[in-house]
């Protein structure tokens, strides 16, 4: 029971990994992924508002640039 309980206490440790340890690498960590979903985010804002600006100007130059 007892080596059963020190696999389960070992796996609790492991999810719950405690924070703050060392509180500058923890901030350059949430920074950098932070920068990371930022880019992501405005990655996909741009593709998002260009695709349908790009296509509209398309139709408008077929159907007017003759």
């Amino acid at each position: 029971m007892m080596k059963v309980k020190k696999i389960v206490e070992s796996y609790w440790e492991a999810l719950n990994l405690s924070s703050n340890l060392d509180y500058e690498w923890d901030k350059q960590c949430d920074n950098s992924f932070l920068k990371f979903l930022d880019a992501v985010y405005y990655t996909l804002l741009f593709l998002i508002i260009s695709y349908p600006l790009v296509g509209m100007i398309v139709l408008f130059l077929q159907n007017y640039g003759k």
